[in-house]
């Protein structure tokens, strides 16, 4: 399984750069809005 095709978490740029830093420092304390979507699977034929 390719972890990074699945949709399961999102990537930032701190994968690329020598020091990420701390993205919890960046978003302290607040709420970030999100939407939860179901997709079924079809059956293609």
């Amino acid at each position: 399984m390719n972890i990074h095709c699945t949709g399961t978490h999102t990537e930032y740029v701190g994968h690329l750069l020598e020091d990420p830093g701390d993205i919890g420092m960046v978003f302290n304390d607040i709420l970030i809005p999100a939407v939860l979507i179901t997709v079924y699977p079809k059956l293609f034929n």
